[in-house]
């Protein structure tokens, strides 16, 4: 495959990521109701369960090999079509600063940090999990 047919594949694989993705945040956002109709409930859940499962998935990938061919195409569709549609951090900027402007300024720091501390560790502990997965498979190099 040439170099144009392949950037063609990666983008098609990502794009078809990002749309299930998107797809089953959609679904997240209309099934979560804010908590007391304005704490962003869904982004936080998103943010959360994205980061840990994108450790866990980009961990292991990079446990069983070399990033070429299937373990390329699925990192491509899983990890930064599905899970970067996922998840969004832009939203939760937002969403902060909408807590904030509301009056909130200790809510919208404690949501904020509460997203990016606990994604931190969530994505740890899925890399962790991953690590643990490829040695019990004896994958892990």
């Amino acid at each position: 495959m040439g170099r144009g047919e392949s950037r063609a594949a990666d983008l098609a694989a990502v794009a078809m990521g990002g749309c299930l993705g998107t797809a089953v945040r959609y679904l997240l956002e209309e099934s979560v109701a804010p908590l007391g109709g304005w704490f962003p409930v869904a982004t936080l859940i998103a943010n959360l369960c994205g980061a840990f499962v994108l450790g866990l998935f980009l961990e292991y990938l990079l446990l069983s090999g070399e990033d070429v061919g299937g373990r390329r195409a699925a990192r491509l569709f899983f990890g930064t079509g599905a899970c970067g549609s996922f998840t969004t951090y832009g939203t939760m900027v937002s969403e902060g600063l909408g807590i904030a402007g509301a009056g909130s300024i200790p809510l919208a720091a404690f949501y904020l940090g509460l997203t990016l501390c606990a994604g931190a560790a969530l994505a740890a502990l899925g890399m962790r999990c991953a690590k643990i997965l490829a040695a019990r498979k004896g994958g892990a190099r």
